[in-house]
């Protein structure tokens, strides 16, 4: 299961890039010659979908997945506080109580 994963992270990561880099060379080509819009005004529809994708690969990796992964790690943390200690204090209690809410 290990390899698979970390070969899915690899394919995430090459499809971001390669999104990524597409994304940034139609960008340049709008920039440096407007003239084509006129041309090709298709062109401006592919930079918005671009975009709206771009924002979820920056969302993917910077905003909410990794945020539950550091809420994972802060809740596995808690969790071996509990059975390293037989007898958790009341505010260790309370963080898993509140963790297992959300």
């Amino acid at each position: 299961m290990g390899a698979q994963s970390a070969s899915m992270q690899w394919g995430v990561t090459l499809l971001s890039a390669v999104y990524t880099i597409a994304f940034f060379v139609i960008l340049a080509v709008v920039i440096a010659n407007t003239d084509i819009i006129k041309e090709n005004p298709i062109l401006l529809l592919l930079l918005g979908t671009l975009t709206a994708g771009q924002q979820q690969i920056v969302n993917y990796f910077f905003g909410s997945s990794a945020g539950s992964k550091n809420n994972a790690d802060r809740f596995a943390t808690l969790a071996n506080a509990v059975v390293e200690k037989p007898n958790p204090s009341p505010s260790v209690v309370a963080a898993i109580t509140a963790a297992k809410k959300k």
